[in-house]
C-alpha cells in the first residue's frame, strides 16, 4: 500500500490511542492524579453514588443488671435502625476536542507528509494539555461560569471582573485569562446564573487583555451590556446554537457551598448533606482560620487523605504564618523556604496554579470518586464507528474528535470544608 497523508494520519493515531491519552491527561496535572483511581461505571444516564448520609439508630444502655433489672418482661433492648443511606447521581460532561490536518499545509512543510507525525503529536499534545486544563477547571468550581463580568455598556468588548470585584465562588477575569480558560476561537455565553445565555448565547473570541485591574475579551457577535450589580458571567457556548452547559460537579459545590443540590441530593432537606464549614466571608487566612477549618472537619473524616488544596498566593501567605512555628524544636515537616506543599497538624497543604486565589479546600480525598461511562478513557470518536480520521469529499482536511467523558462525584460532604472567598494577601 503506497505511503500516505491518510495513512500516516491513522498510524499516528495508533501511536496516540486512549492509554497514552489518559496517561498524559493525568501525569501532566498532579492533583487530578491525586484524586483516587476509584471509578464508577455509569448505569443508565447518570452515576449512581451510594452516599451514607446519617448513623443508625436503636442504642441501648442498660446498668450491669441488664434488662431483667429493670422491669422484666417489659424494657428491652431497642428495635435496629436502618443505616440511613441515600442514592447520589451524577451527571458526567462529554469533553470533545477536534484535530484537523490540512493537506496543503502538510505539503509545503519540510519533508512533506513525513511531517504529519511530528504535526499529529504537537496537535493532540496541546488539545490534551486544553482538555486537561478545562476538566481541572470543571472539577474546581462545578459551576459551568468560566469568569465574572465587571460593568461594561453595549460594546463588544465584554467587561470581566477584576479579583477585587469578583464574589464568593466565582473566579475573576484575570485569573480565567491567566490560566487559558477564555483564549482566541472560543465562543461564550453570557447571561446571569439563572439565564446564561440572557445577554448573549454566542459570541466569538478574537482576543483578550489579561489584567489584573481591566481584564476584557474582544468578541465578535452580539454587543452585549454587562453589570456587576446583576451578575453577570460568561460560560462557554456551542457553534451555532444556544446549547445548555453541562458539566462535571466542582468543590466549590461540593465543598464550597452549603443547602444546595449536589449529586441529586438538596443539602437543604438533607442537612448532613452539607459540608463541615463553608466560609464565604472576605476573609485573609491565618492560624486561627486553618484551626476552625481543622477542627471542623476533624470530626468528621473516618479514613483517607485529607489535604489543603488552595492557590499559590494564598500557601505563601499561609507559609508566612507558619515560619513562626519553625522556633519549636517539636514541629516537623515544614522545609526553609518550601512553601509549595507544607504538611501541618497531619494535614498536606498543596498549592496548583489552576486554583483561583480566593479558593481554599480541606479536600477528603477518600470520598471522592471520578465517574466514567463505557469508554473510560480519552476515546477517537472515529474509533466507535471503525474508520479512519474523516475527510468530507468537498473538503481537503483531514478530521477527527477526541471524547473524554467523565465527572467528579463525592460519597460525602460533611468531611470536607471550604473557603470561596479568601483575599489574596502576597
Amino acid at each position: 500500500m503506497p505511503t500516505t497523508v491518510a495513512n500516516r494520519l491513522a498510524l499516528a493515531k495508533e501511536v496516540w490511542d486512549s492509554d497514552t491519552m489518559a496517561k498524559q491527561f493525568y501525569d501532566a496535572c498532579p492533583w487530578l492524579d491525586m484524586i483516587e483511581k476509584r471509578q464508577r461505571q455509569v448505569i443508565g444516564k447518570r452515576a449512581q453514588v451510594p452516599v451514607h448520609t446519617d448513623r443508625a439508630g436503636g442504642t441501648t444502655v442498660f446498668s450491669s443488671a441488664g434488662s431483667s433489672g429493670v422491669t422484666p418482661g417489659v424494657d428491652a433492648i431497642n428495635n435496629s435502625g436502618a443505616e440511613v443511606v441515600n442514592q447520589a447521581q451524577y451527571n458526567m460532561a462529554y469533553n470533545y476536542f477536534p484535530v484537523g490536518f490540512q493537506v496543503g499545509a502538510l505539503n509545503e512543510i519540510s519533508g512533506g507528509a513525513s511531517s504529519v507525525g511530528d504535526s499529529f503529536e504537537h496537535t493532540i499534545s496541546a488539545g490534551i494539555k486544553n482538555t486537561r486544563n478545562h476538566i481541572t477547571r470543571q472539577f474546581l468550581t462545578g459551576h459551568g461560569r468560566i469568569a465574572w463580568c465587571g460593568t461594561s455598556g453595549g460594546s463588544l468588548t465584554i467587561e470581566l471582573a477584576t479579583p477585587a470585584e469578583t464574589p464568593a465562588g466565582e473566579v475573576s477575569g484575570y485569573h480565567a485569562l491567566g490560566m487559558g480558560w477564555i483564549v482566541a476561537d472560543d465562543r461564550l455565553q453570557v447571561g446571569t446564573i439563572a439565564d446564561p445565555d440572557g445577554l448573549t448565547a454566542n459570541n466569538l473570541v478574537t482576543s483578550y487583555v489579561e489584567s489584573e485591574t481591566d481584564p476584557d475579551v474582544v468578541t465578535t457577535g452580539t454587543s452585549i451590556t454587562t453589570s456587576l450589580g446583576t451578575g453577570h458571567a460568561v460560560r462557554l457556548a456551542s457553534n451555532g446554537t444556544s446549547v445548555p452547559t453541562v458539566e462535571s460537579s466542582g468543590l466549590v459545590d461540593m465543598f464550597g457551598t452549603s443547602g444546595n443540590t449536589v449529586g441529586a441530593i438538596s443539602g437543604a432537606s438533607v442537612s448532613r448533606w452539607n459540608p463541615a464549614l463553608v466560609d464565604n466571608a472576605t476573609t485573609i487566612p491565618d492560624l486561627e482560620f486553618l484551626l476552625k477549618m481543622s477542627r471542623r472537619v476533624g470530626k468528621k473524616v473516618e479514613d483517607g487523605e485529607l489535604f489543603v488544596l488552595t492557590s499559590l498566593a494564598q500557601l505563601d501567605a499561609i507559609y508566612s504564618f507558619l515560619q513562626a512555628q519553625v522556633r519549636f524544636a517539636g514541629d516537623k515537616e515544614l522545609g526553609a523556604g518550601g512553601s509549595e506543599q507544607v504538611k501541618w497538624r497531619g494535614q498536606t497543604l498543596h498549592a496548583f496554579p489552576q486554583v483561583p486565589d480566593n479558593f481554599l479546600f480541606y479536600v477528603p480525598m477518600g470520598d471522592l470518586e471520578v465517574v466514567v461511562g463505557k469508554y473510560q478513557k480519552p476515546t477517537w470518536l472515529s474509533d466507535l464507528h471503525g474508520s479512519g480520521m474523516l475527510r468530507d469529499p468537498r473538503q481537503t482536511v483531514f478530521e477527527d474528535t477526541v471524547m473524554y467523558a467523565l465527572g467528579l462525584a463525592a460519597r460525602r460532604r460533611n468531611s470536607g470544608a471550604g473557603a470561596t472567598n479568601l483575599s489574596a494577601t502576597v
